[in-house]
């Protein structure tokens, strides 16, 4: 029966849709389950039954195994491609089966997982409720628990994946995953879900990557690469693509062998994997960018970099702005590190995206690596120049060891571009990381840190002396601080040497002179000596067993060959420099076959070491004859690895050879010595050794001879060659021993010449002042001399200077350098140095022509000093004109120097300029428009030499009308200026002319004062201004006759009033004069102040005392205008008023009784009672109206005054009862509106005091009761 079923398997998943051949009931699908399901058990029973019975596996026990594996792949293939809705019961028929079938081979489990990740896929609900039934035995398979992360990964991928486009522009990306299999394996997944064609994934080589990449595990059964295949199969998507990578044939680079894509051998010579050759493509969208850097993290960012860099997008530009932005300091400065090390390419592209925020953020946080943007961030360098910020900077630097060359090229680069001044600070650094790594000592390097060692000698001396402690610490260690010693201890100490001679040599190429500051072996047997010295000065030499320590301590055995050996090698160098076992070498020496070569031996290194006092005990001693020490000294060529070539001969007959050669070699002892030989030198040797050691440049050794050479007579000429060379190049010291007058032999004067020029350029006074005062043969010559004063001109001592101008002769400086040196003092300000030049140029100069050049050349840098010392040499000496001086203050005045125009007007006596002159100067001015040049005239110039009204006017228009007020005040203070100027320049003053300027007009008095007409416009113009008040308050006090008129005054009230300008207002109503405004102008401001409202203009005005106040007729207008709140106020203001005018009226009467009666004193006292009542009435008012609270007993008082002149009036007016009568009662009514009613009804209602005696007094008393009534009724 199980074969047909296994038949009607194959054709449902072949054809489904054709009809079988044998159709019967099996055709039924749940037929068919449930057959296959039986045949599924039975087989498996019946396996296990005959496992059970022992037997051996025969053909019917394989047959069933065939069956069951057959049975269980039709099984998986057919409910891959059944219709959906059968697959989950077959799904779940399987898993039940399969799960029960414990003796499932592997890849049987294999099928069973790619079947559940098949139905996850088609009905993940369903499959999930099977997962639950079975999660033991899911869980305990690592394949579907692989491939349920594999899931995840895949949901996790297809979601940040989601915005972008085009995915295969993300390949460089992808290739960055290969490490990362699941991830690679989601990647090709969503890849084909998006629609991406597997031969497009072939095409690109991604896959060829992945297996290049992972071709070191190629056979291995977990490698990557099966991984990956294997994990593909649990998605049907992948099908295809793992059968085109099975059909894929590569080979790998550098290998001969093909293989597919899934990493099977095969057959065949394919072409080799070529590198990934696709450029990152990605959408600028922000979510976009975000997603992928949540997928791919700082890989993205670096690609993201790169592709900026490229593209130059601003968009993609913003993005990345925003992400550095938000980064911290920290983590942007760990950015900039690995950017810096190992993409050192896309610095530029990311210092253009870091913002100057985040670079102070930075900043404060001292990240070191900010030193990666300085090629591309300029403004950093400011920053580091400040001292602090840079100290902070080289504190956190990021100095790791695998790119410390990174680092050196960085500090040096901000060494070159840094502030002078901060160098220092940078060296050190520098200094110490190249020491510690002298392996990265280029030669770049080193002429960096050896321009700068002569600064720094003080750090690598204190180096020089690490090293020699730390050798000494060594030797203390594992020599001294023992009694005995093993060859263990030397090898440490040997290793000790050998890393401090690594960085002795380093310091050697920075420093030359290095040899001289600290005593280091710097080879292996300078190494043994050294070692032997330090051990000695802590044992007597007695008790130093030498031969002992050679052969048991440094392994160093005796040869009795005739070639010197290490063992006479090393005593040889004990010999020369341990002087406290000479004794004991030489016995030891003495043994060996080979003396010859170790005396030739000891005379080299005696040489090469600067030894040369033991030469000098083998001549001496005898212990060698000349022609063995000559063969000696000649062999030190042949030994160039230990000296370099130094050598001389020492014999009589090649003294001169010798010493040549000692300079050539710079050997400054090797000189000494030859020098002191008995064997005198020539003077012609001298001269020829000083020669090639002035051509060599060895200064050092140029001194030496020059010093030795003092009493000899050397040549002239190469005596002139030395100090043309030396005083070139600076070298000083040479040429002061030189110039020395007790030398023998000197220089040429042409040589002496040379010397000066440049001894003066370099500021050596000491050496010109020598070379000054040479003989009459070395004096240099007049064109040097001119040429070395015009160059002292400018900082040489005053006794330099002196010096020049007393030579005489024919070597005497020009009239043309004196006066070029006098240019060059004037330019510099050396004002000693110009009057020092100034004596010998008058002299010489008799036409003054020099003189005025140099007058001219100070005019023109504006130097008053030098004008004025110019210009006041005694008349008897000075040689400059009167036309030379008017052409040089015309010259300054065309130049505008207004300091040199100053310096000379201002000359006195019969040096000063005439009218005339002053003129035409202030013509060029005017012309020119220099107006300090105006007003330096204006102010310099007195009543004897000022210019012509003519001229002074029209600068005075032409600074008018450039609104050049300044200059028009100082030219209108000038006496002699016609009424028509002032008139003109007063006109256009009014409008916008300067306060002082007015003032300065209106206190003119003289026949050119303004006229009353324009002063009468000033007031009206400034009347409309606030801001002019001060001109309001001068032209109101004016006293002259041209002052303003009543009517202007009045006529400038109104305007101020109708600008609403009160403040003016209240300047002209505070007038008092005879000028004061009418009171119908200030009634006109009252009305007007009242109509607006201003309490304060009211009170004011009400308050007036002067007879311009308003009347009471004008008051009463401005209470019908007045708002409310006023009113009370001008209803006491009009009753004052009213109550003045009825007292004014009774001053009338009394003046008509004066003259009517004139023999009578009745008006008189009439006239008296109304000015007492008058000024009673000003008292109240002071009192009623004042801003001062009202003092109640002086109000009783004046009261009280009131009342008794006004009973004084009646008793006075009694005989002119017709006319006084009604005058009183008005007084009385209007006295009563101000609040002296009350006084005013005690009077007429108190009968006795008017009316007590006679008739005529009675009858008046009805009048007093009508006085009384309406006074009652005003109260």
């Amino acid at each position: 029966m199980h074969r047909e079923i296994i038949q009607l398997w194959k054709w449902l998943i072949s054809a489904p849709s054709d009809p079988f051949p044998t159709l019967n009931e099996l055709s039924e699908l749940s037929q068919t389950e449930n057959l296959l399901a039986e045949l599924i058990l039975e087989r498996r029973k019946l396996l296990n039954s005959l496992c059970l019975q022992g037997r051996e596996p025969g053909a019917e026990v394989q047959q069933l195994q065939f069956d069951r594996l057959e049975i269980y792949d039709c099984c998986v293939e057919f409910l891959k491609n059944c219709k959906p809705e059968n697959q989950f019961g077959g799904v779940d028929f399987a898993c039940l089966g399969f799960i029960a079938d414990k003796n499932l081979p592997f890849f049987a489990v294999e099928s069973v997982s790619v079947l559940f990740f098949h139905c996850l896929t088609k009905n993940s609900e369903k499959t999930q409720a099977l997962y639950d039934r079975y999660k033991d035995y899911f869980n305990a398979n690592p394949f579907i628990k692989n491939g349920l992360s594999l899931r995840t990964e895949l949901a996790r991928v297809d979601k940040l994946l989601s915005s972008e486009k085009n995915l295969l522009g993300l390949l460089p990306l992808f290739v960055n995953t290969f490490g990362e299999i699941e991830t690679f394996t989601a990647i090709l997944i969503t890849l084909l879900k998006r629609g991406v064609d597997s031969k497009a994934i072939i095409d690109s080589s991604l896959l060829h990557q992945f297996l290049a990449y992972n071709f070191v595990n190629l056979d291995t059964e977990d490698s990557e690469i099966k991984t990956l295949y294997k994990n593909l199969t649990l998605f049907p998507e992948a099908a295809q693509l793992i059968a085109n990578a099975k059909e894929t044939i590569v080979t790998i680079p550098n290998y001969r062998v093909a293989y597919s894509l899934t990493a099977e051998q095969r057959e065949g010579n394919p072409s080799e994997i070529e590198p990934l050759n696709f450029k990152l493509v990605f959408g600028y969208e922000r979510e976009n960018f975000q997603k992928l850097y949540a997928l791919f993290g700082e890989m993205f960012i670096s690609c993201a970099l790169v592709h900026y860099r490229e593209v130059k997008d601003e968009k993609l530009k913003n993005l990345l702005c925003t992400y550095f932005e938000a980064l911290p300091p920290q983590q942007l400065a760990e950015r900039l590190n690995q950017t810096g090390r190992y993409a050192s390419s896309i610095l530029p592209s990311l210092a253009e995206l870091i913002s100057e925020a985040k670079l102070n953020e930075l900043i404060n946080n001292n990240q070191g690596a900010l030193f990666y943007l300085l090629p591309s961030k300029p403004q950093l360098l400011k920053l580091l120049n400040e001292p602090e910020t840079l100290k902070s900077y080289l504190a956190n630097l990021d100095n790791r060891m695998e790119d410390s060359f990174l680092v050196l090229s960085q500090l040096m680069q901000l060494y070159r571009l840094i502030d002078k001044s901060l160098r220092p600070l940078l060296y050190v650094p520098i200094f110490n990381l190249s020491l510690s790594q002298t392996s990265l000592a280029d030669p770049a390097l080193i002429r960096l840190l050896a321009k700068d060692a002569l600064t720094h000698s003080t750090l690598i001396k204190q180096q020089l002396e690490n090293i020699a402690t730390s050798l000494k610490a060594a030797v203390q260690q594992y020599f001294l601080a023992k009694e005995s010693w093993t060859q263990e201890d030397y090898y440490f100490v040997e290793d000790c040497w050998v890393e401090n001679q690594r960085k002795w040599n380093f310091l050697k190429r920075i420093m030359k002179n290095i040899s001289s500051m600290q005593d280091f072996p710097t080879d292996k047997y300078a190494f043994y000596a050294y070692l032997i010295k330090v051990l000695i000065e802590e044992k007597s030499p007695a008790n130093f067993e030498l031969e002992s320590f050679l052969h048991e301590v440094l392994t160093i055995k005796r040869n009795d060959s005739e070639v010197i050996a290490e063992y006479e090698r090393a005593l040889i160098e004990v010999f020369v420099k341990n002087a406290p076992l000479r004794s004991i070498c030489s016995s030891l020496m003495a043994a060996s076959t080979c003396k010859e070569p170790i005396v030739k031996l000891i005379c080299i290194r005696s040489a090469i070491i600067g030894k040369y006092n033991i030469l000098s005990l083998l001549l001496n001693a005898k212990e060698v004859n000349a022609e063995l020490l000559n063969f000696a000294l000649s062999e030190v060529s042949s030994v160039a690895k230990w000296s370099g070539g130094r050598f001389f001969y020492a014999t009589k007959d090649d003294c001169t050879q010798a010493l040549r050669k000692a300079t050539d070699a710079i050997e400054l002892e090797a000189v000494k010595f030859l020098c002191s030989l008995d064997n005198m030198l020539t003077d012609e040797a001298f001269s020829k050794a000083l020669f090639w050691a002035n051509r060599a440049c060895q200064w050092e050794l140029v001194m030496l001879l020059c010093t030795l050479s003092k009493d000899k007579k050397l040549s002239r000429d190469i005596l002139s060659k030395v100090l043309k060379e030396a005083a070139c190049l600076g070298q000083w010291t040479v040429v002061r021993e030189l110039c020395n007058a007790e030398r023998a032999s000197k220089p040429s004067y042409l040589a002496f010449s040379k010397a000066l020029v440049l001894a003066t350029n370099a500021s050596q006074w000491e050496i010109v002042l020598k070379i000054c005062s040479m003989e009459d043969d070395q004096k240099p010559g007049k064109k040097e001399v001119s040429e070395a004063l015009e160059l002292a001109a400018r900082h040489a001592p005053l006794e330099v200077i002196q010096r020049f101008c007393a030579m005489s002769g024919e070597n005497k400086p020009s009239s043309e350098a004196l006066v070029n040196a006098m240019k060059k003092a004037i330019y510099y300000s050396r004002l000693d140095v110009m009057q020092e030049l100034c004596a010998i140029v008058t002299e010489n100069d008799p036409q003054g022509k020099s003189l005025t050049k140099v007058l001219e050349f100070a005019i023109h840098l504006d130097r008053v000093e030098a004008i004025r010392i110019l210009t006041d040499i005694p008349s008897e000496q000075n040689k400059l004109s009167p036309e030379c001086l008017a052409n040089a203050l015309k010259i300054a005045a065309r130049s505008n120097r207004g300091a040199s125009v100053e310096a000379l007007v201002q000359r006195s006596g019969d040096k000063q300029p005439t009218s005339e002159l002053i003129s035409e100067v202030l013509e060029i001015a005017v012309r020119a428009r220099q107006w300090e040049i105006m007003k330096i005239l204006a102010k310099s110039t007195s009543s004897e030499n000022r210019a012509n009204p003519e001229v002074t006017f029209e600068a005075l228009r032409i600074a008018t009308n450039a609104g050049q007020w300044e200059t028009v005040k100082i030219l209108c203070a000038d006496g002699n200026l016609t009424a028509e100027a002032v008139s003109y320049v007063f006109e256009l003053a009014i409008y916008q002319g300067p306060l002082e300027l007015l003032k300065q007009f209106c206190t003119m008095s003289g026949d050119n004062k303004p006229t009353p007409e324009l002063v009468a416009k000033l007031l009206r113009c400034s009347a409309a201004y606030s801001e002019k008040r001060e001109v309001v308050e001068l032209v109101c006090q004016m006293e002259g006759d041209n002052r303003p008129t009543r009517a202007t005054i009045s006529e400038a009230l109104q305007i101020a009033a109708g600008q609403r300008q009160w403040k003016l207002v209240e300047i002209f109503t505070d007038l008092d004069t005879d000028h004061k405004p009418t009171s119908e102008a200030i009634a006109k401001v009252l009305q007007g102040a009242a109509s607006l409202g201003h309490i304060d203009i009211v009170q004011r005005l009400s308050r007036m005392t002067t007879d311009n106040r308003p009347s009471s007729e004008a008051i009463s207008i401005a209470l019908r205008k007045a708002p409310a709140e006023l009113r009370t106020c001008l209803k006491t203001a009009h009753a004052l008023a009213l109550t003045r005018e009825k007292i004014a009226k009774l001053k009338n009467y009394g003046k008509v009784l004066k003259e009517k009666y004139p023999r009578s004193d009745d008006g008189q006292r009439t006239q008296n009672i109304a000015v007492d009542l008058q000024t009673l009435v000003e008292q109240f008012t002071n009192l009623v109206l004042g801003a001062e609270p009202v003092d109640k007993e002086e109000l009783c008082r004046v009261q009280e005054e009131f009342k008794t002149t006004f009973n004084k009036a009646y008793l006075t007016m009694g005989n002119h009862r017709a006319q006084w009568k009604p005058i009183l009662l008005n007084i009385a009514i209007a006295a009563s509106g101000i609040g002296l009613l009350l006084i005013c009804g005690k009077l007429f209602f108190d009968g006795n005091l008017f009316f007590a005696q006679t008739e005529r007094q009675n009858i008046l008393e009805n009048i007093g009761k009508e006085i009384a009534v309406v006074a009652k009724v005003g109260s």
